[in-house]
């Protein structure tokens, strides 16, 4: 029954005309994608957001439309020695973990909504029980975002994005 009510509010969207012309991913920190940022002795503060940018169409000029991202994260965390370096040690960790990010935004006269949702900066701070050894500094080697899926909640619209990944260190 679920599931017949959910094809039922598709297909309606999808006759009225409500569609993603396109759909993005980057990662940054809002206004600043991360091809311009240099890695620092931790991830750069912001610079492990999701951004996950859209256009669509078809919305009529009065909607205000709820928006929801949904993607996996993967943050890889690793110990560097004072030169920079990863020892030849394993001592990295990767942690997975779901997240989403929503949103409220308002149809143009044209019914258009031009959009980026943000899911906020990775954790850079690795669960308990993961520490380096005394001379090794912490760091956030890479993220990725993968499994990302954009849905338009109002119309029960949704489209899948590209994934999206970042290295800041190559461990």
């Amino acid at each position: 029954m679920v599931a017949l009510v959910l094809l039922a509010a598709l297909t309606v969207s999808a006759l009225a005309g409500v569609r993603f012309k396109s759909v993005t991913t980057s990662i940054g920190s809002g206004s600043t994608s991360l091809a311009v940022l240099a890695p620092t002795a931790s991830a750069p503060s912001g610079a492990t957001s999701l951004l996950v940018s859209w256009d669509e169409v078809g919305l009529g000029n009065t909607a205000v439309v709820n928006y929801s991202a949904t993607a996996d994260l993967t943050v890889v965390y690793a110990c560097l020695n004072n030169a920079g370096k990863r020892p030849s040690a394993s001592n990295k960790l990767a942690l997975v973990s779901p997240l989403s990010a929503a949103g409220t935004f308002e149809a143009d006269r044209n019914g258009r909504i031009v959009g980026t949702l943000s899911t906020g900066a990775a954790p850079t701070e690795p669960p308990s029980g993961f520490s380096c050894p005394t001379g090794q500094t912490l760091v956030v080697a890479s993220v990725s975002y993968t499994n990302v899926v954009l849905t338009d909640m109002s119309n029960g619209v949704s489209i899948a994005a590209p994934p999206a990944s970042a290295v800041f260190y190559a461990v």
